[in-house]
């Protein structure tokens, strides 16, 4: 029964631990791709492999 409980507190904490900052923390030139993901180049192709420039 512990270990049920111990299981179903694990789970049921899980979303609060997968959060996300959309901040970057990154210096220089910051890009934000179409995923979110953030990238220093600012020149042509940047975020190609990211679904283009947000």
């Amino acid at each position: 029964m512990k270990k049920l409980i111990l299981i179903i507190s694990l789970i049921s904490f899980l979303p609060f631990t997968t959060v996300t900052s959309t901040k970057c923390s990154c210096t220089g030139n910051t890009t934000q791709c179409n995923d979110e993901s953030w990238s220093n180049s600012a020149g042509s192709g940047t975020c190609s492999h990211h679904g283009g420039v947000k």
